[in-house]
């Protein structure tokens, strides 16, 4: 296919947006932008002057292998891709009203532009400004900006069609360096740029979007709200002209002669854009809505944020140097900035996130060209779901964009409201089809009721409990050791009669070490986890061995509740079912189990959940890290499975929550509590001493507590990391006086510790705590400082209010650190910098908290007050429940 067709085929399958970077970058000038009847841009091709050199293909950011390329990213990331846990989160607005009032947000990005001019970073901005045109005409067009009063001309949202051709070569022919700002699509294709070019273009800069629309939006807005069609005009849909708050912004138009003013409720702009009305046809398919290529991008801060009538803006940086000049503004006393996360940026817009990030994969299957392109690589999971709730959304949005475009285009009015009407019974017919041919559970529930195969849950005698507790035990390692322990002594001060059963990968150990019944693990039990290497893995026989055992697991659980033997299972299985069914609660105590990450300990929780409640069984979990689920299973297996339980508690008060949101779980049965272990008593002051002074830490002088262990990285990274951090140490033990002591959580950490400490100038020690949860925790609780690149160092200095400096080098960690020290406000303390500058960064960090750690121990032992009376809330809620029924 020579690249003229290719091009063709582009704009013939509507896959172009009208971006003109391929007229930009076409070396014979044989592409030529044009405005058509359809009011976007299309590109024209001189088949004299093209020579199918593949430049505008190469630049192209709706290709479709560029589209399915940025599809199986999202599908991998799930709903915050384009929020990577290496990027910098502000909230921020301008600290000048009346230039803040004329954004659409909080007009940081138009401070920072015009920071960035001045300081000579960039010789101009190449943006989009409002022109004044009659209806069929732009009403916005792409300049080079190298003046303030330019850039203030091009403040707020343009919701339209937007061609870079002409500023690109103007660029390239100025020799300047410029800033570009557009929509994610646009930064797509400004990644991609020939060196030529894209040496010219010094930061790109994304707005995040979730869907485009042509020129006739407006238009048809300007026609309803009385603008003649001969009628030149200008238009502002985000004005902030008496506004209660962010959300309840103006649609504006300004004629030669007067302005129109209405809030966006009155005029039909709400209902149209939420309906997908004039959707340029790839903007249904399109799978990044923060820019996930961007040095920097913006969003309105949605949500708890818009109370603010003018505006906050939320940032992702993924560039140093940005957020460098973001601070240097905000000490010159310019902007407000104040640093957030991933979870506060994902959650001012959850909907919008999934739509863009999760459901797109449905959507992409329904383009004939983009699920070839994607069954290049393998037919699996490309299957199309014309059941699937994200494919019925599509066909009513799609109709509705095409139906507002051919009414506009034939009549030139759109009857807002009939469109909307025929969307809803579309969708109301695709509901009622998909109700009728999906009966099977139905069906089979049914029949089971009317042959008495499921019983209602059998009566139990009121002083009778048992609790069936399962979580990470039996490897010894300190933190999970700590927080069983503390949750059977929470069981036996609420329920001292109650027979607790504990589910180990070493049972031995576990009975030992916590005096309590113990039987094996289902990883033991049914995926053999101690025997092969797939669990541990999490690969495909492992997931195999899931699909292929799940149904006969439930069968058989059925099979028990309804006093039937179980059918072919081995007398392990079945003893583990009957465990579960001899059972008054499942308990989940707490850990990071719960994760994409760990996806084999996430599918068999589910897995159990699922045959806890298949026989009766009610299930709570405890002290939970959830989220980071890598694919679409992971994300269905944690639905099904989570939505069955009766409350959940989670340790960290951002990230796991918005997991949970994010597959639909019913946000009510959910608290925010703390680690498990965080009340786990230390051993006696005088064991600790001793044990110290024999791994030649002197007790009576401070020391700082330092784990460090190895987690999925390569050789070489490692290797660099243990460098810096033996660097860190160095530098840390003279400037503030410290002896150093290694805390290993787990034997795994010793080899991580000695290649640290034999790297080191200055002496250290390893502390040899036997792995006994109180000795490892009162040797953390008995430091000055802390430095951990693990999560349980964490909780046990919290509670003994030692200032804690967290290290995480991948979104696992960064989720469990992060969300240990934001409960205590510690948050500042949490390093995740690129390896070349780890160092830096946490040798910053532990200078500042050595210097603070009077007002760092305040408030910690605040928060300590605060969260105490709260220990084991949830298995006193599920007891106080069950002694009302």
């Amino acid at each position: 296919m020579v690249m003229e067709d290719c091009i063709h085929l582009i704009t013939d399958e509507a896959l172009c947006i009208g971006c003109g970077f391929c007229a930009a970058v076409c070396p014979r000038g044989a592409i030529t932008m044009r405005w058509t009847a359809e009011r976007t841009w299309r590109p024209e091709i001189d088949p004299d002057a093209c020579t199918h050199c593949g430049a505008c293909l190469a630049v192209c950011p709706n290709a479709p292998a560029r589209i399915c390329e940025y599809a199986r990213a999202a599908r991998r990331a799930g709903a915050r891709f384009g929020l990577p846990p290496s990027a910098d989160f502000f909230v921020g607005y301008d600290l000048n009203a009346d230039d803040r009032v004329c954004s659409a947000s909080g007009g940081v990005i138009t401070a920072l532009l015009r920071h960035l001019l001045a300081s000579g970073e960039i010789d101009g901005v190449i943006g989009s400004v409002p022109l004044k045109a009659r209806s069929g005409k732009p009403h916005f067009e792409i300049r080079l900006l190298r003046t303030d009063e330019q850039l203030d001309g091009a403040r707020s949202s343009h919701y339209h069609p937007q061609c870079y051709a002409d500023a690109l070569q103007e660029a390239g022919e100025s020799g300047g360096r410029f800033a570009l700002v557009g929509v994610p699509c646009v930064i797509r294709a400004a990644a991609r740029l020939p060196d030529a070019l894209a040496e010219c273009i010094r930061y790109r800069i994304a707005v995040a979007c979730g869907r485009g629309a042509t020129g006739a939006h407006i238009d048809c807005l300007a026609r309803r709200e009385g603008v003649a069609l001969d009628e030149p005009f200008s238009v502002n849909l985000r004005d902030k002209t008496g506004i209660p708050d962010a959300g309840s912004y103006n649609n504006c138009f300004y004629a030669p002669d007067r302005e129109i003013r209405r809030s966006r409720f009155e005029t039909a702009h709400t209902d149209m854009w939420r309906g997908f009305f004039f959707t340029p046809k790839i903007c249904f398919h399109c799978p990044d809505f923060y820019g996930a290529e961007a040095d920097l991008s913006v969003k309105d801060a949605w949500g708890r944020l818009a109370r603010d009538p003018l505006g906050i803006s939320m940032l992702v940086c993924r560039n140093a140097e940005l957020t460098d000049a973001l601070t240097e503004l905000k000490r010159a006393g310019r902007i407000h900035l104040g640093r957030t996360d991933a979870g506060e940026v994902f959650r001012s817009q959850v909907v919008t996130g999934i739509n863009k990030h999760v459901d797109v994969w449905d959507r992409i299957l329904w383009e004939p060209i983009l699920r070839r392109e994607l069954r290049k690589a393998g037919k699996r999971g490309t299957a199309r779901r014309w059941w699937a709730k994200a494919s019925h959304e599509f066909f009513r949005l799609r109709r509705q964009a095409r139906a507002s475009s051919k009414a506009f285009r034939e009549t030139g009015e759109v009857n807002v409201k009939r469109i909307l009407r025929r969307g809803s019974v579309c969708a109301g017919l695709w509901t009622a089809l998909r109700w009728a041919v999906s009966p099977f559970v139905r069906v089979l529930r049914t029949l089971g009721r009317m042959f008495g195969c499921i019983p209602p849950l059998r009566p139990r005698p009121r002083n009778e409990l048992n609790v069936l507790i399962t979580g990470g035990y039996g490897y010894g390692n300190v933190g999970d050791e700590a927080q069983l322990a503390a949750n059977l002594a929470h069981f036996r001060q609420l329920a001292p009669h109650a027979r607790l059963t504990v589910l180990t990968a070493d049972v031995r150990y576990t009975e030992r070490v916590h005096a309590v019944h113990a039987e094996p693990a289902p990883r033991n039990v049914f995926f053999k986890a101690n025997d092969t290497p797939h669990y541990r893995r999490s690969d495909g026989w492992f997931r195999l061995r899931y699909r292929l055992l799940s149904p006969l697991l439930r069968f058989n659980a059925a099979l028990i509740r309804a006093g039937l033997p179980t059918v072919g299972l081995s007398a392990e299985k079945a003893r583990l079912l009957d465990a579960i069914y001899r059972s008054d609660l499942l308990f989940f105590s707490g850990g990071g189990y719960l994760t994409g990450r760990t996806a084999s300990r996430l599918w068999e929780g589910m897995l159990l959940i699922r045959l806890a409640d298949a026989m009766g069984v009610p299930t709570i979990l405890s002290g939970q890290t959830i989220g980071l689920f890598t694919d679409a299973a992971d994300r269905r297996l944690a639905r099904r499975g989570l939505s069955r339980a009766e409350l959940i508690t989670l340790r960290d008060s951002h990230d796991s929550p918005a997991a949970l949101e994010s597959i639909g779980i019913d946000m009510a049965k959910v608290e925010v509590t703390f680690d498990d272990a965080l009340f786990c008593p230390a051993a006696d002051d005088r064991e600790v001493e001793r044990m110290l002074a024999v791994a030649g830490v002197d007790p009576e002088k401070p020391y700082m507590a330092v784990n460090v262990h190895r987690w999925g990285q390569s050789a070489e990274i490692t290797g660099e990391v243990m460098g810096r951090m033996a660097a860190t140490l160095d530098t840390a033990a003279e400037d503030l006086g410290v002896q150093i002591a290694f805390v290993p959580m787990h034997t795994s950490d010793e080899d991580a510790i000695r290649d640290v400490a034999g790297r080191m100038k200055a002496a250290s020690a390893m502390v040899e705590h036997g792995y006994a949860a109180g000795m490892a925790i009162g040797a953390i609780r008995r430091a000055a400082i802390c430095l951990t690149m693990k999560h349980h160092p964490i909780v046990f200095a919290m509670g003994g209010s030692v200032p804690t400096v967290a290290v995480a080098l991948d979104a696992y960690y960064r989720h469990k650190n992060e969300g240990a020290l934001r409960l205590f406000g510690q948050e500042e303390f949490m390093v995740s910098a690129e390896v070349d500058r780890l160092g830096e960064t946490v040798g910053e960090k532990l200078r500042c908290a050595w210097r603070e750690r009077e007002r760092i121990r305040g408030g910690i032992l605040a928060t300590l007050a605060e969260l105490r009376p709260r220990g084991g809330e949830v298995i006193r809620r599920w007891l106080a429940g069950r002694a009302l029924h």
